[in-house]
């Protein structure tokens, strides 16, 4: 397993928000933001984003296919990703790393997308 901000392989992680994005982070970074729970070595390898999965975070709330369902929403709509980042009031860098399923979303941001976009993306 590897942090997700520095790149770090260690035995001992942290799921941390930092500016509202939640990360699997080491100590050092975990720092930096709000740690909500410790991921220790036996966790899970196979899952998404290095050791948490949607599941582990959210309950599994959020559509597995949540990354390809938003690039078909965008690409079926017209919409740059500057206007849905205007519309979400998400920075588009977070937006691209949603996109492309490198960064799980936050429940409020899986809310606003599926609002500017008229889709489902949770299993609720």
């Amino acid at each position: 397993m590897n942090c997700e901000i520095c790149g770090l392989s260690d035995k001992k992680f942290y799921k941390v928000e930092i500016e509202g994005s939640v990360f699997i982070a080491c100590i050092s970074c975990a720092k930096n933001g709000k740690i909500l729970s410790e991921i220790g070595e036996n966790k899970d390898e196979h899952a998404h984003n290095n050791g948490a999965t949607i599941e582990d975070l959210y309950g599994g709330d959020v559509d597995f296919n949540f990354s390809n369902k938003l690039k078909e929403a965008i690409r079926s709509r017209n919409m740059s990703i500057e206007e849905l980042s205007k519309e979400t009031k998400t920075p588009v860098d977070e937006l691209n790393k949603v996109i492309n399923g490198k960064l799980v979303p936050r429940i409020d941001l899986t809310r606003k997308l599926e609002k500017a976009l008229k889709i489902k993306l949770s299993g609720e």
